[in-house]
């Protein structure tokens, strides 16, 4: 078998390029056949001396471009040309370079790569451009192309690869133009699940920070949490709201939030700001849920194993992963006529949320001008110590009376 010294590789590459390169290689010679099952990645690992991560990286890409193909409970294999279905399926990425360990991007070529393999499909892996021109699709003799989490902007350009005649389906794309087939989670009812739950505990100032606002998944959080603000009658202030089309970074972040006045008691924040946050309030000695309740947009394993542990709005990525390359192929055999489709979103509710304290709850109901819930029954004690104040008073006032009816009996006797 060739050895990684004695192949010519271009060293100016990243390891796991070179990893790619180097197999792909191997399939050229002969020395990995079709049908060939290849070493665990544990075990290339340990013969080659590389990091998992790079193995894993060279792997699942040459998985993706249709080079190998994994069987769950089998292994990895040199995929068999003879074997392969007749179609051709070209996937684009729109936050490339991918990463198959991302928490977002992952689950999602995850379900792609699950459905590729069952249904034997040539998947042709695309990163040179967000969409690509009509032309070059033709040119690649594709029958169908599959878009990861299109911007809007990229609207005019998917229309125009609509126009070539090849089906398209975005991924993570909500958008109402009835012509553009797309598989997309419910992002606007999420939202809205999320900050009713915070309004329906007692929160009345929430805030919102996310960014990217090109894409139609924040779009439409965004809409879902200012039109549930207004129906559960909390104030939508536009100073409890960072938002940004790019990343939001650490020091504009603590900016924000040390410049809010009153603070909000509760946020809901993308998932690249639940850590900054926790930390923010670490060292501000502020303590969550107590303090403050989170919810984060998206999911992390890390989640659910901080502390506390973060609640989240979890999306179904696997499965629209899967979802978006089956309904691919369901309008490629024209079975499926390109309608618009979402999944279910689920509010995980985990550590980081809690009703507010009192005192804010009382602070807020005073700003509105209405006595909160919590007070409008008194305990026993209170109604004790309203009886005796009350008491003391009458005696009191009794008092008074009994000594100016006095001084009223003695003038009268002077008189006579």
């Amino acid at each position: 078998m060739i050895k990684p010294e004695d192949f010519k590789e271009d060293l100016s590459l990243p390891r796991y390029k070179r990893l790619k390169q180097f197999m792909l290689e191997q399939i050229r010679c002969g020395a990995l056949k079709p049908g060939d099952r290849i070493a665990t990645e544990v075990e290339l690992c340990k013969k080659y001396r590389w990091s998992r991560l790079t193995i894993s990286r060279a792997l699942n890409e040459l998985e993706l471009e249709g080079v190998l193909t994994r069987i769950q409970g089998s292994g990895t294999y040199v995929t068999n040309p003879a074997e392969q279905g007749t179609k051709s399926i070209n996937i684009m990425v729109c936050d490339a370079p991918l990463s198959p360990e991302s928490e977002y991007s992952g689950p999602i070529f995850h379900g792609i790569r699950d459905v590729a393999a069952e249904n034997r499909l040539d998947v042709i892996y695309h990163k040179q451009t967000r969409i690509p021109e009509p032309e070059a699709v033709i040119e690649t003799g594709v029958n169908g192309v599959l878009l990861h989490a299109p911007d809007m902007d990229d609207l005019p350009a998917i229309l125009k690869l609509q126009e070539a005649g090849k089906p398209v389906v975005a991924m993570a794309m909500h958008s109402r133009i009835k012509t553009i087939a797309s598989v997309s989670t419910e992002n606007y009812e999420g939202m809205k699940h999320a900050v009713r739950h915070l309004a329906g505990i007692g929160h009345r100032r929430i805030a919102l920070v996310t960014h990217g606002l090109t894409s139609s998944d924040v779009q439409e959080r965004i809409l879902g949490f200012q039109n549930e603000a207004l129906e559960s009658g909390i104030e939508l202030n536009p100073a409890w709201m960072l938002l940004s089309n790019q990343p939001i970074t650490n020091k504009v972040f603590e900016s924000w939030f040390d410049g809010l006045d009153p603070r909000p008691t509760a946020f809901v924040v993308c998932m690249s700001l639940a850590f900054p946050l926790l930390h923010l309030a670490w060292s501000r000695q502020l303590k969550v849920p107590k303090d403050l309740s989170i919810i984060v947009t998206d999911e992390s394993h890390l989640f659910s194993n901080c502390s506390p542990t973060l609640s989240v709005i979890r999306q179904p990525l696997y499965e629209m992963g899967r979802r978006g390359l089956m309904k691919l192929l369901e309008m490629i055999r024209g079975k499926d006529h390109g309608e618009a489709e979402s999944l279910a979103m689920e509010l995980i509710l985990r550590d980081s949320v809690a009703p507010p304290i009192k005192s804010d709850v009382a602070t807020i109901a005073e700003n509105h001008h209405e006595v909160p819930h919590q007070q409008t029954r008194m305990e026993p004690s209170n109604k004790l110590k309203e009886f005796q104040d009350k008491r003391q008073l009458f005696r009191r006032s009794l008092l008074k009376s009994e000594n100016g009816l006095g001084s009223l009996k003695n003038k009268v006797e002077n008189l006579k």
